[in-house]
């Protein structure tokens, strides 16, 4: 299987992406990384830019980014 063709792939290289943009103070590329990264994980910022679904879609309470080490399990949530 190709890589890139795996979800989990490509939100970890945008995460490596996001962090490196943050480093550098590159807020412009950190949100497009971002932006790229939502639409990786589901289709609500597609159907919200295209005003496309009947069904509201619920605004963000929170947002959390963290890029974890693979092959560690993932520390409890709060």
């Amino acid at each position: 299987m190709v890589p890139i063709a795996n979800r989990i792939f490509r939100l970890r290289v945008l995460g490596r992406l996001a962090e490196k943009a943050e480093r550098m103070q590159n807020m412009a590329m950190d949100l497009q990384v971002m932006e790229q990264a939502a639409k990786e994980v589901g289709d609500a910022y597609v159907r919200r830019a295209r005003g496309g679904s009947d069904a509201p879609v619920p605004d963000p309470t929170k947002v959390e980014r963290r890029v974890l080490p693979a092959g560690r399990p993932a520390p409890p949530g709060p």
